[in-house]
């Protein structure tokens, strides 16, 4: 495994805490299904389940993207050697 040096620790460490909170708030901005968990639970709506691409707007994109990012980040500050 590569070991960072630890110098990268507290400037990966803001990117991944800034990233969190944008992830957060990015999540909470989109809007919801129309049923949610109780209808695709046993309600109306048992093909809301399988249609996952529903929105393709750019909000998705850039959530999909901050998810990465912090998944990333999150990697990279499990090898930084202290």
């Amino acid at each position: 495994m590569i070991a960072l040096p630890a110098f990268l620790f507290f400037p990966l460490l803001i990117v991944f805490f800034i990233s969190a909170a944008a992830l957060v708030y990015l999540v909470l901005l989109q809007e919801p299904k129309q049923g949610g968990l109780s209808t695709s639970l046993g309600g109306g709506g048992g093909s809301e389940m399988l249609n996952a691409r529903g929105q393709t707007g750019g909000l998705v994109r850039l959530t999909l993207y901050t998810g990465a990012t912090f998944l990333f980040v999150a990697f990279l500050l499990s090898t930084v050697k202290l």
